[in-house]
């Protein structure tokens, strides 16, 4: 059965003695992440400490225009071929973590041996929220251009009417996201758990694993909101503990409600052993209730 605390408490039991290796883990990819970043972060710097960047002065606005353009396709490269791997990798430490199993920083680097799955969860699951949040903006844009029109012909009550409307549809595009985001946040660690399982088939899986329990896992990450403010405090230092407690956290979550969904498994993964089959346990799972 589903319990936060017990999920809080199991979380920081596995972390304890094993600190050292998340923190150091995530300081190295927020590492590699801020290289990626310095290009476009010196170009904002010239820009903001040198005057020639004007059109009195085109040979020095030309090279600004490129640097900035190098840079952004830094990032972008960046963005696409390295960070999926990183994540594949970062959640591969909580996964080992988590089943108390022996982890080291270089298991960072697990999502280069299965390069095109982590590329294929990566940007199957962005390509999805983002297509949901699309959804939820295109009325919010319908609803501005028509309280635009009336605020020109000075309608008084729809003028009243029409912000809160928008207001309504921020807070369900905002929803929305955040929805999706949880329903398809398990295919990291399905993906992981069973190395049989596709990238389309792990977000069916998640969305399986998820369903009537997205509430239950807001109100989780939401229990994590304190310690996050309280991070700030310290010019998120303190997110270095408060990453891994929640990662963790949110994995023993998802174990309880895969195992709620398709039957106990064995808490350890071995992985090296033989793959437990989820996409088997769901055929006989929806055999077994027709």
């Amino acid at each position: 059965m589903f319990n936060r605390r017990e999920c809080k408490a199991q979380a920081l039991k596995s972390l304890k003695g094993k600190w050292g290796t998340p923190i150091a883990a995530y300081l190295v990819f927020f590492g590699i992440t801020f290289v990626a970043m310095i290009p476009y972060i010196m170009s904002v710097f010239n820009i903001a400490l040198t005057n020639d960047f004007t059109v009195d002065n085109p040979v020095n606005l030309m090279g600004f225009v490129m640097g900035v353009f190098a840079s952004l396709l830094i990032m972008i490269a960046f963005s696409v071929c390295i960070l999926p791997p990183l994540v594949y990798g970062w959640k591969k430490i909580v996964v080992l973590i988590a089943n108390n199993q022996d982890v080291s920083v270089k298991d960072l680097f697990s999502g280069f041996k299965c390069y095109g799955k982590s590329m294929g969860l990566y940007w199957w699951n962005s390509l999805w929220i983002s297509l949901w949040t699309l959804a939820a903006y295109i009325p919010l844009m319908i609803l501005i251009t028509i309280f635009i029109v009336v605020a020109s012909i000075e309608t008084s009550v729809a003028i009243m009417i029409l912000p809160i409307l928008i207001f309504a549809v921020m807070i369900c595009m905002y929803w929305i996201a955040i929805y999706k985001s949880i329903s398809y946040g398990f295919m990291w660690n399905v993906a992981i758990d069973d190395s049989s399982v596709g990238v389309i088939e792990s977000m069916n899986i998640s969305k399986a694993i998820t369903k009537g329990n997205v509430g239950k896992l807001f109100v989780l990450d939401l229990s994590f909101l304190g310690w996050i403010l309280l991070s700030f405090i310290t010019f998120g230092i303190g997110l270095l503990w408060v990453i891994p407690y929640s990662e963790v956290t949110s994995y023993n979550a998802y174990k309880v409600l895969r195992d709620e969904k398709f039957g106990k498994k064995d808490d350890a993964i071995d992985t090296n052993a033989e793959p437990v089959k989820l996409v088997n346990k769901i055929v006989e799972k929806d055999d077994s209730e027709n």
